[in-house]
């Protein structure tokens, strides 16, 4: 038994699907404006795109993409973490074209242990979820519209560079 949580929030931003597609999707990029992530690398891209990431507190996940449509939309499920929190989990973003820019709407998923302190937490960690994409999506839509889209300093995933 488990619970699972979902989150959605969009964002209209003044820049081409393009753009906003590129900036987000790039992991150099990623850490200068989703303040949970400390780095990732692309291991692989066929025949399905695996990203491992590197996250706050030591926690340390592998995304598969399902769908990988640029500039329109992304689907993905966690395939690995170390988080004894987060037992499976996913998302999928779409770039929508609008006047004078894009849409960019995430839905994202988390699937946790049915113990009663996540139950009791529940309200509390999807608050917490909402407001942490809310505010990732307005410093990406910031860093978007002004230009500031080059990753501020290299970074390195500390993980294996062979899939598996």
């Amino acid at each position: 038994m488990s619970k699972k949580i979902t989150v959605k929030n969009t964002s209209n931003i003044h820049a081409s699907r393009e753009a906003v597609w590129d900036y987000t999707q790039d992991y150099a990029c990623r850490p200068d404006w989703d303040f949970s992530i400390r780095s990732g690398d692309v291991i692989a891209v066929t025949p399905h795109r695996l990203v491992k990431i590197r996250a706050r507190f030591g926690l340390c996940y592998a995304f598969r993409y399902k769908a990988f449509d640029r500039p329109r939309r992304t689907s993905l499920a966690i395939v690995d973490s170390n988080s004894p929190f987060v037992l499976a989990g996913g998302g999928s973003w779409r770039y929508d074209a609008i006047d004078g820019g894009t849409r960019w709407t995430q839905v994202n998923s988390i699937v946790m242990p049915n113990r009663w302190y996540i139950r009791v937490g529940q309200p509390l960690l999807t608050l917490g979820i909402k407001a942490h994409m809310a505010i990732t999506m307005r410093v990406a839509k910031y860093r978007i519209e002004r230009g500031k889209t080059a990753p501020k300093r290299p970074r390195n995933c500390p993980f294996s560079t062979t899939p598996g």
